[in-house]
């Protein structure tokens, strides 16, 4: 196991029993406060991992001519368009989507040789165990993000998972302790922290300290050792297209309140992105991340 990821997972865990800890004895922020700085957390530190897909893009496709990079352009800003689409046009349909598929993302965090039902259960955990205490706010998110008709059609089902969510991750926590005592504490940082801590706290702290810290990690580890070097710059230019489409949303969401034109902004945008990003990187999770 690489030194670095290890060191990352032990980080993460801190993280998580700090912002559990601090849900429960610190007074909460006002709700539109909790939004824009989970917002800020997410853009600054979440969103840029996904930048990275050009490093993956350039290692596995070869891609060198700028005809080369306006065709891979080109199908990455069509998948994203279709997600857009999808959310306009059938809500309940792209809620369930993003959270099936993030689910799935998120199930390829745990380290190398780790079986496939603790992945899952730990991919889901952050999205299914909020509606164990707080059901009502996780409807009223998801009301923000699909409107109140989609988030009282999806919310219920997902209240229905969260028990049996929470018993599975207790169950593979234990079960994989001999395997991998990383793993395991990983599993039960991520159960704690979405528990206990208010949904978008929860997300943010699991996307920015488990998810992307760990994928930028395993990228620089991935590339081969003469590309390292250039990683960090490759992601500059993806980061500024997502800074003027995000601008450009902005100006587009008119006059919708701050808190959903936030939420729409940060999740409909994670939503987009997440799409093309599985289809670059998947596979090579599949093939197996070189983890040490």
């Amino acid at each position: 196991m690489n030194r670095a990821l290890q060191v990352q997972g032990a980080l993460f865990c801190v993280i998580a029993a700090t912002g559990a800890a601090a849900s429960v004895l610190l007074p909460r922020i006002p709700p539109r406060s909790e939004v824009i700085a989970v917002a800020a957390l997410i853009a600054f530190l979440g969103i840029p991992h996904g930048a990275l897909d050009t490093t993956f893009a350039r290692q596995r496709f070869g891609l060198r001519t700028p005809r080369a990079w306006a065709g891979f352009s080109l199908g990455y800003g069509v998948l994203m368009l279709g997600v857009v689409l999808l959310w306009s046009v059938a809500p309940a349909l792209f809620l369930v989507g993003f959270l099936v598929i993030s689910a799935l993302h998120f199930s390829g965090d745990p380290i190398s040789g780790t079986p496939g039902i603790p992945r899952l259960v730990q991919g889901g955990a952050v999205l299914v165990l909020p509606a164990l205490r707080h059901a009502d706010e996780l409807t009223r998110l998801f009301g923000m993000l699909v409107g109140p008709d989609a988030a009282r059609t999806v919310a219920p089902f997902i209240g229905l998972a969260a028990i049996p969510w929470a018993v599975a991750v207790v169950v593979c926590a234990g079960l994989t302790w001999q395997r991998s005592w990383q793993t395991s504490l990983e599993l039960m940082a991520v159960g704690t922290l979405a528990c206990v801590a208010p949904p978008l706290v929860a997300f943010g702290l699991f996307f920015c300290g488990m998810h992307s810290a760990r994928h930028i990690l395993r990228t620089v580890i991935w590339v081969r050792s003469d590309e390292r070097r250039s990683v960090l710059g490759a992601a500059v230019a993806p980061m500024l297209g997502v800074a003027v489409l995000g601008a450009l949303a902005w100006r587009l969401g008119g006059d919708i309140p701050l808190e959903p034109k936030v939420i729409q902004l940060i999740f409909v945008g994670l939503a987009a992105v997440t799409v093309p990003h599985m289809a670059l990187i998947e596979p090579v999770r599949l093939s197996g991340w070189r983890d040490g």
